[in-house]
């Protein structure tokens, strides 16, 4: 909350810079329009459209997404009591049965606003707050073929994965997903004009997004709705993978970007 709270009094003193710098300025408001494509972190693929608020300061808006880059493995099938009811699964981890191999999907696609905020009307150095909004699944998991058993029921079977296990369907398929929030706050810093003084610019961007910590969800088959879930503590599970993902609660963002004049 402490992090969250910092960001936002970051945007608001920078959207109020901004407004000052309008009135100050209003000679070159909305002058002149560009447009342009990225590639970075934040999406192999960008399409922007940036336009000038004053001498110091330029507002882009524009779509970031990934390619649906796919990651396969095999991970191990344990029983527990019931789909949701972690504190009375069998035994002390539950009983192992096999494994199978699962599909983890990125799934990333943003819209961003961005206000660029040049210290000197003459340096291409800025500093760069805003937002980006998108889809909260940034992970999507899901088995490849349907879990098969000799005994016990299929709606108290899971898929584990580090510290946590994904609950099966009656028809053998698990649907987790890795959630963020869908409104990331940005910060950074960058070189290079979105709005060219002449006809074409590059631009060079390193910053974070703030999006939370992530959590690990599954589909309750009856409802419908995203169950987030709670660690088991699995005997020789994947501790890095609990590590990580606690500690991800910003997404670094390193872009580079080219921008054309239109007006």
């Amino acid at each position: 909350m402490k992090i969250k709270s910092k960001v936002m009094a970051v945007l608001l003193l920078s959207f109020l810079f901004g407004v000052q710098l309008v009135k100050a300025q209003d000679d070159n408001m909305f002058n002149h329009l560009s447009s342009g494509m990225s590639t970075g972190t934040d999406g192999l693929v960008g399409l922007h459209v940036a336009m000038p608020i004053g001498h110091h300061v330029q507002v882009r808006t524009g779509i970031n997404f990934m390619p649906k880059f796919s990651y396969n493995n095999d991970y191990d099938v344990r029983s527990i009591a019931n789909s949701y009811g972690y504190s009375d699964y069998y035994g002390e981890y539950g009983r192992y049965l096999g494994n199978v191999g699962v599909k983890g999907e990125l799934n990333m696609c943003d819209f961003n606003l961005l206000f660029d905020i040049y210290p000197s009307c003459h340096s291409s150095f800025r500093f760069t707050a805003g937002a980006y909004i998108g889809k909260s699944k940034v992970v999507t998991l899901k088995n490849t073929t349907p879990i098969s058993v000799s005994s016990g029921d299929l709606d108290k079977i899971g898929v584990e994965i580090g510290d946590y296990l994904i609950p099966s369907s009656i028809d053998g398929y698990v649907d987790g997903s890795i959630k963020v929030n869908s409104f990331k706050p940005y910060l950074g810093i960058g070189f290079g004009r979105a709005v060219p003084k002449k006809r074409v610019s590059v631009m060079f961007d390193l910053g974070v997004q703030f999006w939370g910590k992530p959590g690990v969800y599954a589909k309750d088959f009856e409802s419908g709705n995203d169950v987030k879930l709670s660690k088991m503590n699995f005997e020789g599970g994947d501790d890095d993978f609990n590590k990580i993902l606690s500690k991800i609660v910003v997404y670094p963002v390193l872009s580079l970007k080219i921008f054309g004049r239109i007006l």
